[in-house]
């Protein structure tokens, strides 16, 4: 594919990011209730406080000790997610390599970054398909403390992402109008949000709420590159 094609792919990319968002969402929807309820620690999404349970009670608190249907549907995210990290780890290489034409340090740092957080990503939905597969024992504390580290590692790798790509839409804003500057300022505070409430427990769903108006934005802004025309150089 020609280089300038780049942010035509990087748009369609986005788009194709939102649509398997929006699949896991529904998919959400169709969670029972358990009782008692609330999770843990503050959080109140159900899979983001899977990816971080400490420990088998917050698991059962997450899907209920009996509740087969919601182990059902937990499995039906985590395959559709393997869909979801394919598409969105290609989503932020392509936008990697646009940045690496601009500044090639900040374009390999988001590279690895991006890599990191799929393959952490790919780890933490392995550990949460064993975690639904055995009885919630002490022997399932290996996996759920696995399951963390990984999705720690992933959320760590992500927000530090948004922050390096962000100097892509501020070299973009320099040369084409400061409405890129409100796509890097974005990222950033959504980057630097994540990367402290990581550490805060359910907090850290102020950063991951953002997400979903983000890739909303990186769609529009990657659609007015490629309908300018922009260079990369």
């Amino acid at each position: 594919m020609m280089i300038e094609h780049l942010w035509l792919l990087c748009a369609g990319l986005s788009v194709l990011v939102m649509l398997l968002g929006i699949v896991l969402t529904v998919l959400t929807g169709h969670f029972q209730p358990v009782q008692p309820t609330g999770l843990a620690r503050g959080f109140k999404r159900r899979v983001l406080a899977m990816e971080l349970a400490r420990c088998p009670h917050e698991v059962d608190l997450i899907l209920g000790r009996f509740n087969q249907r919601n182990r059902t549907v937990m499995r039906q995210i985590q395959v559709v997610d393997y869909l979801f990290i394919l598409a969105y780890w290609m989503l932020f290489a392509a936008a990697a390599i646009a940045l690496v034409h601009r500044n090639f340090i900040l374009g390999i740092a988001s590279l690895l970054c991006a890599t990191i957080a799929a393959l952490s990503d790919d780890f933490e939905n392995a550990y949460i398909l064993k975690i639904l597969r055995i009885p919630l024992d002490a022997k399932a504390q290996t996996r759920i403390t696995r399951c963390r580290f990984f999705g720690t590692v992933k959320w760590a790798a992500l927000f530090l992402y948004m922050i390096l790509i962000s100097a892509l839409f501020c070299s973009l804003a320099k040369e084409h109008g400061w409405g890129l500057y409100l796509m890097a300022g974005a990222l950033t505070l959504t980057g630097i949000t994540g990367s402290v409430t990581l550490w805060l427990d359910g907090k850290v769903e102020y950063a991951v709420n953002a997400i979903g108006p983000l890739l909303v934005a990186l769609a529009v802004s990657f659609g007015y590159c490629a309908a300018k025309n922009i260079s990369l150089f």
